[in-house]
């Protein structure tokens, strides 16, 4: 009997993916909101620091900290 093996996935690469994506910061903001907050920060923890201050919401035009996204996102 052959035993199945199943891949976790990894969430945080993928969110790295979605974030390096290029997508307008109102679907990054939908991608991301339907991940656990752990794993946003995970990937946060991946990207340059020029990364992460490119993240933008909303309009604002300064950058957000790890702590102020996922305030924003546990309030979507």
């Amino acid at each position: 009997m052959e035993k199945e093996i199943l891949k976790e996935p990894n969430y945080e690469k993928e969110l790295v993916q979605i974030i390096r994506g290029g997508l307008s910061d109102e679907d990054l903001m939908e991608h991301l909101s339907n991940y656990h907050e752990n794993d946003i920060a995970g990937a946060l923890e991946q990207l340059t620091p020029e990364e992460r201050d490119s993240i933008r919401f909303s309009g604002k035009t300064e950058p957000l900290s790890e702590s102020s996204l996922l305030r924003i996102l546990w309030k979507w």
